[in-house]
């Protein structure tokens, strides 16, 4: 049996986690920016890992 659901990034928790950070730089990756695929989701890590260094 096979379900075909809906992609939707739930940013919620993301919001409450850049709030409480208050001013650190943050970046959002992968599902939490935007549903997607698995290569979208490291390639978004590996370009806010080359922000970082």
């Amino acid at each position: 049996m096979c379900f075909s659901m809906g992609m939707r990034s739930n940013d919620d928790v993301v919001n409450a986690l850049k709030e409480a950070a208050e001013g650190i730089p943050t970046w959002v990756v992968g599902d939490a920016s935007h549903a997607g695929k698995v290569a979208d989701a490291v390639h978004s890590g590996y370009l806010a890992a080359m922000e970082i260094i």
